[in-house]
């Protein structure tokens, strides 16, 4: 039982391939390795991170490639290897130890030790150097001074652990307070403070590292909507402000996670297929306000394909991301060498008549501002996208292709692949592009057909697609994305069959995920035993927090389908959330957007007949209310509670109909377009 090996070479996470050859004796997180660790009483070192996280590169450099260290770890410890993007619960759990035992936020890597009786951890830390650094610790002195101490002051460690647990249980989610009254409070709180977050001078929310921060950008949007201009000028200035600077791939598309800077100047160059996800919506709901925006929408749906795309079964699913790392011209790793540029390099590729035009745009006749030796490419306020250098852009990147590309985190995730579909439709309607609703309904399509199994007896929805076959169960924020993200796709054809797979997930949702005595989500599904505690995830990180996901896809398909049940989990969902949203207001961006839909429905608009493109194109990009087109001519009677079959059973064949609800109240029906309008105004 002792002899302990690398046991990564089966695993399918593109991460933990990355350490299959590491002198380490990394085990996966499973039953074996907990079982043996309990058994020999040794303490686990558990390591998390994702494939491309760079300081997860490092880390797994200087220490776990080392044979002194690596045998460090292997006498003292079980040391176990988790994918962040495989086992969220895990890593939201330990997230939140090492922000008790440092007072401090984590990150990745993630490196924490723990108790092998009971999981509870009893020192944690993220990046540690080799060696003493920098004001830190070096991993190869605190490691026997951990197994020391393990072994020396069990006792006091045990009593610590009662502390843990207990403030681990006190934070892992809300409690029911359905006696009292919601209302906008936390709405108008959330609006002074999200404005006071405001970088008035570069745009954007916060300062250095500077990140899209989407979920507050859609409260600001939702803010303008209702007729902010304040919020609405800090929004485009945000927006621009990626547009023009770094955190923009002004040759390849996309964006990448964050800038370094608080000027949006240099990025963290990995790309996430999450921001990109959404930034595409709101980047379309103000296109006609900022310079370059369709261009950069376009750009980076190209660069997806061209990059992201995965073929999976009959369907195209999407990567979770692109490193930051790659291998420069002497072979050597290094951050962003993929996108870094030379002035001598651009002279050589682009006519030199362009050339002065070229480096005037982006920045080229500055200083380097890369490291002080390399220029990355980034634009001057409001200058974004001159097409008088298409051709020069295309030459560079014709010739960028050519480098080392950087690593690939192929795994497919649900919950991100389905902020993308959710993204690409919402974009779609804004802008009337209908190849970009198509291509959001291929995903949900795909996404559905590879990750919902299904058999006589039960079904479950898969996390990811990894290995060439689904992985895993879903968590809460994959099963209410791809909710959210399907009851959308019904506006543009709302038939019996994708309504009904919505009913069923929704259901599954409630089955595996809803606390029924509290109200809110877990973030794992109920039958997930080697956690902790079990956490609701109330809170945004840089995704929606599935808590907000899942109470605003069951308000919209409660008043579709006619369910209480639906609105009632909702209801009671922001109830246990409502203490924080309180005392809070600005924590929770997205479960401010879905008490905002709770307190204020959006009239829904469900529509039958014949219509012209533009009638639809107008509709589908109303932000006022949502409407959905339905298919007439197919069976509904088995949903025979749904508005659509009431619709249908209440018109004559082949008519055109048209009917507004607003909440849970039904208007007089309408027989063309322009009246429902009329109803709503």
């Amino acid at each position: 039982m002792n002899q302990l090996s690398n046991l990564l070479g089966d695993a399918t996470s593109t991460y933990l391939q990355q350490h299959k050859d590491n002198p380490v004796h990394w085990q996966p997180w499973d039953s074996q390795a907990l079982e043996t660790a309990k058994q020999l009483d040794k303490p686990i070192l558990l390591s998390i991170g994702y494939a491309a996280c760079h300081w997860c590169h490092v880390m797994a450099h200087e220490s776990f490639e080392d044979d002194a260290i690596a045998e460090l770890m292997n006498r003292h410890f079980v040391n176990i290897k988790v994918d962040r993007q495989e086992r969220p619960d895990l890593d939201s759990q330990y997230q939140l130890a090492h922000q008790l035992f440092t007072g401090r936020g984590g990150g990745w890597p993630l490196t924490i030790f723990l108790d092998p009786q009971d999981l509870t951890p009893f020192f944690a830390g993220t990046y540690f150097p080799p060696q003493p650094s920098r004001g830190m610790p070096g991993f190869a002195d605190i490691l026997p001074r951990l197994a020391v101490l393990f072994k020396e002051r069990r006792d006091d460690l045990q009593q610590q652990a009662i502390r843990i647990r207990e403030a681990l249980s006190g934070i892992s989610g809300g409690t029911d307070t359905d006696t009292h009254q919601l209302n906008n409070e936390p709405l108008k709180q959330a609006y002074g403070k999200l404005l006071g977050s405001i970088d008035n001078r570069y745009g954007g929310i916060g300062g250095a590292p500077k990140f899209p921060r989407c979920p507050e950008l859609n409260l600001l949007a939702l803010f303008a909507r209702q007729g902010n201009t304040e919020c609405g000028t800090a929004l485009r200035k945000a927006l621009q402000a990626m547009l023009d600077g770094g955190l923009y791939d002004h040759l390849g598309g996309g964006f990448y996670r964050y800038c370094v800077d608080g000027q949006w100047n240099i990025p963290h160059f990995e790309k996430m297929l999450y921001d990109n996800a959404q930034l595409l919506p709101l980047l379309a709901e103000q296109a006609e306000h900022l310079t370059g925006a369709d261009t950069a929408i376009h750009a980076s749906i190209a660069w997806l394909d061209r990059r992201m795309a995965m073929q999976v079964n009959d369907g195209q699913l999407y990567a979770a991301a692109l490193d930051a790392d790659s291998p420069d011209d002497t072979g050597h790793s290094e951050e962003g060498a993929y996108y870094l540029w030379l002035t001598g390099q651009v002279r050589q590729l682009i006519d030199l008549d362009q050339y002065d035009v070229f480096a005037n745009h982006y920045g080229l006749n500055k200083p380097a501002n890369f490291e002080g030796k390399a220029w990355h490419l980034r634009c001057e306020p409001g200058q974004a996208a001159n097409p008088e250098l298409d051709r020069s852009r295309e030459i560079l990147l014709l010739h960028r292709q050519q480098r080392t590309l950087p690593t690939l985190d192929t795994q497919a995730l649900c919950g991100w692949n389905a902020l993308l579909a959710l993204g690409l439709l919402q974009a779609g309607y804004r802008l009337a592009d209908e190849n970009m609703i198509s291509r959001g309904l291929q995903l949900l399509d795909s996404l559905w057909s590879s990750l919902w199994l299904e058999d006589t007896d039960s079904a479950v929805l898969c996390q990811r697609y990894a290995g060439g076959a689904p992985q895993g169960q879903a968590f809460l924020d994959d099963t209410a994305n791809l909710l959210l993200a399907m009851l959308t796709g019904l506006q543009h054809q709302l038939q019996p069959q994708a309504l009904q797979r919505c009913r069923c997930l929704a259901d599954y949702l409630l089955e595996h995920f809803y606390d029924t005595e509290q109200g809110g989500f877990w973030l794992s599904p109920h039958n997930h035993t080697d956690l902790l505690v079990r956490n609701k995830p109330f809170l945004d990180d840089a995704t929606p927090a599935g808590n907000a996901m899942a109470c605003r896809a069951l308000l919209t398909l409660g008043h579709l389908c006619g369910d209480q049940r639906y609105l009632d989990a909702a209801e009671k969902s922001i109830h246990a959330d409502w203490p924080d949203l309180q005392q809070y207001p600005g924590a929770g961006a997205s479960m401010l957007v879905a008490l905002d839909q709770y307190l204020q429905p959006p009239p829904q608009v469900l529509a039958q007949g014949k219509f012209s493109q533009s009638e639809r194109d107008e509709w589908l990009s109303n932000q006022g209310a949502v409407i959905y087109f339905i298919d007439g001519t197919a069976d509904w009677q088995q949903q025979p509670e749904s508005m659509p079959f009431r619709l249908i059973e209440s018109t004559e064949p082949d008519s055109t109909a048209v009917m507004v609800c607003m909440g849970d109240r039904c208007l007089p029906l309408c027989d063309s377009l322009a009246q429902a309008a009329q109803q709503l105004n």
